[in-house]
């Protein structure tokens, strides 16, 4: 499949980034509760084959199940209405002169026609800048139970503005406070990369950890922790693209922003205008 060129805004949580392609509707999203979802294996991806076919055992919203076939396969399935694709891609975002090239999760619902820009998209997901996928990849069941739960959030709201979508997730910003915030302290901004600097605007509980900690908590999958997944190119430089969440383990998204890096006023990493959204 071809790299997707599209405009900079991630409207991921509306179903569908892709100019190019339909965005989903309420009958796409019946017809896709009912299909066999098929998960396209990619070996473009070190690393990634494995750790889908363990983040799919939380697959549980297609009435057919979960079967996996390998990129070369999929051509002759696109054409099958009964089944979906969860496909890993890169995508280019352009915005006036500058553009930024994402690896991210889509789901394609198939139908008839052999021409992937007819086939609807359910909803697209961002794993990380190109080139820093594989360390993300243990996140994958946190991705694969918040793609669920959005997809079912969407039939259940079917009229729902984008904008309502995005302050929906951000409603629950409270429930972060109950939970232990669990941050990697090379994602946080050096202007709070202090626990006391944290903890003197927000005084609830936050510890760092590691990548290895983090991993183990998505693995056990840990209810009473949340954690930041940002996807960025690191750099803290002016005019570059972040998207941050904030997600339990199983998926629930409590948090959400995305914007241009203003190195001080927004810098890229967790910094204290998330600590201020977080704690309104």
């Amino acid at each position: 499949m071809k790299k997707g060129v599209v405009s900079l805004l991630f409207c991921l949580l509306a179903g569908n980034i892709f100019g190019q392609m339909i965005p989903p509707n309420y009958k796409d999203l019946k017809l896709f509760f009912r299909t066999q979802l098929m998960v396209v294996l990619d070996d473009n991806y070190p690393g990634y084959n494995t750790s889908i076919k363990k983040a799919m055992d939380y697959w549980s919203i297609t009435k057919y199940g979960v079967d996996y076939i390998t990129k070369s396969e999929l051509p002759q399935h696109l054409v099958n209405p009964r089944e979906s694709f969860l496909v890993i891609k890169d995508t280019t975002i352009v915005e006036n002169t500058t553009s930024s090239t994402y690896v991210v999760l889509q789901l394609i619902l198939g139908n008839r026609s052999k021409r992937v820009k007819t086939h609807a998209v359910m909803t697209t997901f961002p794993i990380c800048y190109k080139g820093k996928e594989e360390m993300n990849y243990y996140r994958l069941p946190t991705f694969i139970q918040f793609i669920q739960s959005h997809l079912i959030f969407l039939e259940k709201y079917e009229t729902i503005p984008p904008k309502e979508i995005f302050n929906y997730y951000n409603s629950r910003s409270y429930e972060i406070k109950s939970r232990e915030l669990w941050l990697i302290k090379e994602e946080v901004d050096p202007t709070v990369d202090e626990l006391g600097e944290i903890k003197a605007m927000y005084p609830y509980d936050v510890v760092f950890v590691t990548q290895e900690q983090l991993q183990k908590a998505i693995e056990k999958q840990y209810l009473d922790i949340v954690y930041m997944h940002k996807v960025g190119l690191g750099a803290n430089k002016k005019g570059d693209y972040v998207v941050k969440f904030i997600f339990t383990a199983d998926g629930e998204l409590y948090y959400y922003d995305q914007y241009f890096v203003e190195p001080v006023k927004s810098p890229e990493g967790f910094s204290e205008k998330d600590i201020r959204r977080i704690d309104r």
